[in-house]
Parts: structure tokens; C-alpha cells; sequence
């Protein structure tokens, strides 16, 4: 009987220890997984600061180059805004295609990536 309790007692404890490796283990995944994420959104933050400075010097040469064109700067600036409104307009319609999809498929890459479904065979 005393036989029986200790290997019991054996099993309590290994199933004890998978369980805490497993929580161990998903705990680990789940950082690894946070890692990827921030970084990503910190590189793509670094992106938008460049590309909107870089829209912001493009906006203002093709500001004054129309100026030049149209003969008043109000007249060529209005152009402009009126065209990056349309831009605007068009983004806000084509969000969901654009950026929504987009973003889910690179986070479902990122969280799903080590997902292996189980075969309980």
C-alpha cells in the first residue's frame, strides 16, 4: 500500500513540475511575443516621424512651386490642401482594406507564429 502512495505521491509531484514548466514556458512565449510587437510599432514609429517630416518639406516645395505656377501663394497652398483632402477622403473610405487587414495579418504573424494545434490522436 505504502508502494502505491508514493508512486502517487512521484506522479503528484512530475505532473506538478510539467505544470509550472508549461506556465514557465508560455510566460516566456508571451514576452518573446510582446518583444516582437513593440519593437515593430517602435520601427514603424521611427518611420512615420521621417516620412511626415519628409511630407512636411515636400508639401511646402510643391507649395511654392505652384505658387510660381498659379501666381499667388494662398492660390497654390489651397490647391494643395485641397488635394491632400482628396488623399485624406480616400483613406478614410479604403481604411478597413488598407491598414485594418494589414495590421491584423501582421499581429496574427506575430502571436500565432509558434502555434502548432495539438493532435490529440
Amino acid at each position: 500500500m505504502q508502494r502505491v502512495i508514493d508512486e502517487i505521491q512521484k506522479l503528484a509531484t512530475e505532473a506538478k513540475n510539467f505544470a509550472e514548466a508549461k506556465i514557465e514556458s508560455t510566460k516566456l512565449d508571451t514576452i518573446e511575443k510582446s518583444v516582437n510587437l513593440i519593437s515593430a510599432l517602435i520601427g514603424w514609429k521611427i518611420i512615420t516621424v521621417f516620412a511626415t517630416i519628409l511630407a512636411l518639406l515636400i508639401t511646402f516645395v510643391l507649395g511654392l512651386l505652384l505658387t510660381k505656377c498659379v501666381g499667388s501663394i494662398i492660390g497654390g497652398f489651397v490647391i494643395l490642401t485641397g488635394s491632400y483632402f482628396i488623399i485624406l477622403l480616400c483613406i478614410i473610405f479604403l481604411r478597413e482594406r488598407l491598414f485594418t487587414k494589414t495590421i491584423q495579418e501582421k499581429l496574427y504573424g506575430i502571436f500565432l507564429k509558434s502555434y502548432k494545434p495539438e493532435n490529440n490522436d
